[in-house]
Formats: structure tokens, sequence, C-alpha cells
């Protein structure tokens, strides 16, 4: 081990175990997914198929948010997706709370890794999906029109604060999508830089 290599890696190995089990997926039996969320993107399923099994869907939920907003932030979007649904969980969510255990299987002791450089100060990355959500089946719901913010903020080279949410507005392009993404990002960045200065 090199004394100057300063990185660092938090992993929760013990809580995907835990999430593995509760929605009942078998490593061995398993083929693990390269990424957490599939097409298209989930909506209320209204005349979809009910559940199938009997695990706790909130319970995964708050599971894997826990996770998410800890150690594994590239899970941010396909968990708020699911969250969503929680007051009426339908098949089509079941099997995407499924696939997230699924890709967790590919790589559990995968965490984020941190490797301070404090020759960098704050950084920010936005980005925003324009009306994403939109689908035929639910074409007469407002909410699959919102579009999504993404962000992640950095501080000497390290994600200190990312998040995945809806807007709170319809946005009628991408730039408006990507301006209210940005305007929602630097709600968070502007406070964190008032506390370095």
């Amino acid at each position: 081990s090199d004394p100057a290599d300063k990185s660092f890696e938090m992993v929760q190995p013990y809580l995907i175990k835990r999430i593995v089990e509760l929605v009942g997926l078998d490593e061995r039996m398993t083929n693990a997914r390269d990424t957490p969320v599939g097409k298209p993107l989930l909506h209320k399923d209204l005349a979809g198929l009910q559940r199938k099994s009997e695990w706790n869907y909130r319970g995964a939920v708050g599971m894997l948010a826990y996770l998410a907003n800890n150690t594994r932030p590239e899970l941010s979007m396909a968990v708020h997706q699911c969250a969503r649904f929680s007051n009426e969980p339908m098949l089509s969510h079941e099997r995407a709370i499924r696939r997230i255990g699924k890709y967790l299987l590919k790589d559990p002791g995968r965490g984020l890794v941190f490797n301070p450089d404090e020759s960098r100060g704050i950084e920010c990355f936005v980005d925003a999906d324009f009306a994403g959500g939109w689908s035929q089946a639910d074409a007469d719901d407002a909410d699959n029109v919102m579009s999504r913010t993404g962000y992640v903020i950095m501080y000497a080279g390290c994600p200190i604060l990312w998040g995945s949410k809806l807007q709170t507005e319809i946005a009628l392009s991408t730039a408006e999508a990507e301006y209210i993404a940005l305007s929602h990002a630097m709600r968070q960045v502007i406070p964190l830089m008032n506390l370095l200065v």
C-alpha cells in the first residue's frame, strides 16, 4: 500500500445482502444486471398485473434509499422511480425493485470511492431529462411530463451531495428543463460555498 495514497472506499455489503434476501433473490440462481434501471420507465401501471410476492415493498424502497444516499449514488434515479409507487405497487414496480437487487448482486462489495485532491474546490455537475417519464399508457397524467433533475456536488474531487428528483414544474423545452435543474442544484451549492468562506 502506498502511504501517499489517500483514497478510501465506503461500502455497505451487509445492507446489500439484506436487500437481496428481502426481495427473494438467490445469488446462485440470478443473472446480474449491468444497470439498475431498464426501459420503459415506470408509471402507475393501473391496468397492470398485481404483485406476486408478499415481501415488504416499502421496506425494500427504504433500504435502497439509504444505500443510494450513502454509498451507491448510481441507484438514486432507479430508487426514486420505485419510491413514487409505494402506495399501490404493481408487478412492474416489484420487478423494478428486483432488477435493482440483481444489479447489486453484480458487485456487492462496490461502493463510493473517495480520492481527495486538495487543489480542487467545489464542483457541481448537473443534467436534466426533458419529459423522460412520458408514456402512452398514462398520457393524461401530468406527472409523466415532469422532467428529471440529476446532480452531483463534489468537494476536493470527492462527491459530497447528489440527487435525482422530478422537477416540480412542467418544462416546455430541453433548455428550460436544464435551467430548472441548474437552479435546483445551485440551491444546494450556494450554502456549501458560504460554509467554506
